[in-house]
């Protein structure tokens, strides 16, 4: 199993980034040698972000945008479907926290600092 954090200084995360996340993941599995026909995605956030006409193009656009790949994307409640990868979200940003509160440790200022510090540990 591997996990892919997209970290950036943009605060909102609004569903364009989402989507180029989504874009970035698939360049990087077909990078990797994957022949993925179809793309499962699960959701637990903001209806605002995730349950407008926005995300339902980009799925109608997908299989385009992939070379054929479907993209079945399930919309969860908050704090339901979650999975393995919340956790490991989770520890990472447990390790920022206290990374922060470390008086020997730089105070993070960007998405550039936190790529750092977890390249560095």
């Amino acid at each position: 199993m591997k996990y892919h954090f997209y970290i950036n200084d943009d605060k909102t995360h609004d569903n364009y980034f989402v989507q180029h996340c989504l874009l970035l993941h698939w360049e990087n599995m077909v990078d990797s040698g994957f022949q993925t026909k179809h793309h499962y995605m699960w959701s637990n956030g903001c209806s605002s972000q995730f349950k407008t006409k926005t995300p339902w193009l980009f799925v109608s656009r997908y299989p385009y945008l992939t070379r054929g790949c479907s993209l079945l994307w399930s919309f969860f409640g908050i704090g339901h479907g979650n999975g393995p990868h919340d956790g490991a979200g989770s520890m990472l940003k447990r390790f920022i926290q206290q990374s922060q509160l470390d008086v020997s440790r730089p105070k993070l200022q960007n998405a550039e600092d936190v790529v750092t510090l977890l390249h560095k540990h």
